[in-house]
């Protein structure tokens, strides 16, 4: 028997590939595996799946308007709003700041017993207390920035009123418990714990700790910056509004009612001309910085509220008003009460002025040399030295008469515009 040998074909036989084929197909394998890791990772970072969680366990609802066609395009960031008590206006007061982007609305009561019930009972008298609404919104947002924290993502959270009490409080828990706040800025509007807030101005009125215990409103002061040293925040404040910027004589406490209430009326709750939703029309803010801490604050002027009270009166009923009218009754409101504004003498904790970029140069000096609006320092001066010759009842009555001239006055002139 023969044995024959296979000998393969040339076409069948082993060819070892050059070297540098060897490691071009290494390379290939060594990108695929690093791909199958990296991907993985970028999925995990879109806030699809985080966002899905928060929303399912009723800790947020989902707030993000794509028809929005003011503010902001969707570019990847996640805004995280808490509303102020009994919010009814967000909607209009955030679409310039939010545009399209993905928005988170922390649920919570809202509620500020037993005035306002919010979303904790129609019947306000049983609806939570202040401190039990504000509690439950800072554990929210603890948890929304314990799933959000190391993401990938940029988180803008913002807070209103007692919104912003709670979003405050928040952050000084974060950080103190070392979550990550890298890719997040912290924006408190109309923060009562402001260093010029109405939580900082109770401590100052003999009384009033005691009686807003017992509405179930902790009074704990102004917010101490150092707390919440590291992460971004900054506190947006308008002149005049009481909740950030509390108006207080106290020879003259019916007025110093007055103006806050007027304030609370027309900037707080956005039925005015000026108000948190609309901070682009008036214009550049003041800057001021925590001495402790990283806290910047930004201090937009308004025209008194008082004449924003009366503005917003002619508007309601169609009356006609000029511009010269407005400019009118701003200096007729100062005269009668002269709103002091945020300033580093004021404050009740250090801050420190901030300079003014250098295309507002102009301005500063405007502010040096004829005490424009934009800087309010004249108004506070006004402020500490009050005026011998006022008659407190005689310069009420006189506003409440013009205003009252002017609703029946009606047809002087086109109306003006804001």
């Amino acid at each position: 028997m023969s044995t024959t040998q296979h000998v393969p074909c040339p076409s069948q036989q082993y060819v070892r590939p050059p070297r540098a084929v060897r490691r071009a197909a290494v390379a290939v394998v060594a990108a695929a595996a690093a791909v199958s890791l990296v991907f993985p990772a970028i999925a995990e970072a879109k806030p699809g799946r985080q966002v899905r969680e928060l929303t399912m366990s009723g800790i947020v609802t989902d707030g993000t308007d794509r028809a929005n066609r003011v503010g902001p395009r969707d570019d990847g960031t996640v805004m995280v709003v808490t509303p102020g008590t009994d919010d009814g206006n967000l909607g209009e007061r955030i679409k310039r700041t939010v545009g399209q982007r993905q928005t988170l609305i922390v649920a919570y009561p809202e509620s500020l017993w037993p005035f306002v019930g919010g979303k904790s009972s129609p019947v306000p008298p049983l609806a939570d207390t202040y401190d039990t609404s504000k509690r439950i919104a800072i554990n929210r947002n603890l948890a929304v920035m314990r799933k959000l924290a190391g993401a990938g993502m940029q988180v803008i959270y913002t807070g209103y009123s007692q919104g912003a009490d709670a979003l405050g409080n928040a952050t000084e828990k974060a950080v103190a418990q070392g979550i990550d706040l890298s890719d997040s800025k912290i924006v408190l509007a109309a923060d009562v714990r402001g260093p010029w807030g109405i939580k900082a101005a109770a401590e100052t009125i003999p009384g009033a700790p005691a009686v807003v215990k017992r509405f179930g409103i902790t009074p704990d002061g102004a917010r101490d910056p150092e707390r919440s040293s590291g992460a971004d925040v900054t506190s947006t404040i308008i002149v005049g509004d009481p909740a950030s910027n509390f108006q207080w004589q106290p020879r003259r406490p019916l007025e110093s009612i007055l103006v806050n209430g007027a304030g609370f009326i027309t900037i707080h709750t956005g039925w005015g001309a000026q108000t948190y939703g609309n901070l682009d029309a008036l214009g550049s803010p003041t800057e001021l910085r925590s001495v402790d801490g990283t806290t910047r604050y930004q201090v937009y002027d308004a025209r008194h509220p008082l004449a924003l009270l009366r503005q917003m009166v002619h508007d309601r009923t169609g009356l006609p008003y000029t511009r010269a009218d407005l400019k009118r009754w701003d200096a007729e409101g100062e005269r009668f009460f002269a709103t002091e504004a945020p300033s580093v003498r004021n404050s009740a904790v250090p801050v420190t002025e901030v300079s003014a970029p250098p295309h507002e140069q102009k301005q500063v000096v405007q502010k040096r040399t004829k005490a424009a609006r934009t800087t309010k320092r004249p108004r506070a001066a006004k402020v500490r030295v009050p005026r011998p010759s006022a008659d407190p009842g005689g310069q009420l009555l006189r506003s409440i008469t013009v205003t009252m001239e002017d609703l029946v006055r009606g047809g002087r002139s086109p109306r003006a515009g804001r």
